[in-house]
């Protein structure tokens, strides 16, 4: 049985195209999405809300009634839990860690 972790990092390594650590997968990631400066945190913050900013249209949440950012997050966990919600996960807690694939 895969964990969520593994999910996420399967996903990581199919958008990628690397086989790496889950930081490295998760770096190549944001690389690929143009984000190649920064630590990994600064990285993630900027590929989760440009992931996010491409999802909004199609959204069948609403970024700024949840958490009143409107999606321009500065705290990697806010962007991380947004991310989440808008892979449909829902419901208070780690909503990342409960996502799997996406």
């Amino acid at each position: 049985m895969t964990t969520n972790q593994e999910a996420r990092q399967i996903s990581c390594r199919a958008a990628s195209g690397t086989a790496f650590t889950v930081n490295e997968d998760w770096m190549a990631v944001a690389a690929t999405a143009g984000f190649t400066t920064g630590t990994i945190n600064e990285r993630l913050l900027n590929y989760l809300n440009a992931a996010l900013g491409a999802t909004w249209d199609a959204a069948s949440w609403d970024e700024t009634s949840w958490d009143g950012t409107g999606g321009d997050h500065t705290n990697i966990n806010e962007a991380q839990a947004a991310f989440a919600e808008s892979n449909g996960v829902v419901g208070i807690g780690g909503m990342f860690s409960q996502l799997g694939s996406f």
